[in-house]
């Protein structure tokens, strides 16, 4: 795993895969484009000024607002498959509790 990250990808873990429990989900937290805008702090809204402030010439200010909403829509969504991805890691501990206790069961009875 390198220093920047906890992520899984095989660059960061030596070009092994990383083990299914290493991943963090939100390990890497983006910074919201509002911070990036002059005077922006957590929570801000991109106002259209704000947006012109930062405008390259030749994009209209629906343009910018149009790919706030996308960024918006999928961080959302970023934050839903987070979420799924940990209730399904919590799954995966629980049948693999499940398999132990029933494998130790087998033992027990002298089937395994």
């Amino acid at each position: 795993m390198c220093h920047t990250c906890s992520c899984c990808c095989m660059s960061c873990s030596g070009g092994k895969p990383a083990s299914p429990g290493s991943f963090a989900p939100g390990a890497l937290q983006p910074q919201p484009f509002e911070q990036l805008l002059p005077g922006g702090s957590p929570g801000a809204k991109a106002s259209p000024a704000r947006l012109q402030a930062v405008q390259p010439a030749g994009i209209s200010s629906e343009v910018l607002a149009d790919k706030e909403r996308s960024i918006v829509e999928l961080r959302e969504t970023n934050e839903i498959l987070e979420t799924k991805v940990r209730k399904l890691e919590q799954l995966v501990k629980l049948k693999d509790a499940k398999i132990q206790t029933l494998v130790a069961r087998l033992q027990a009875a002298g089937l395994a």
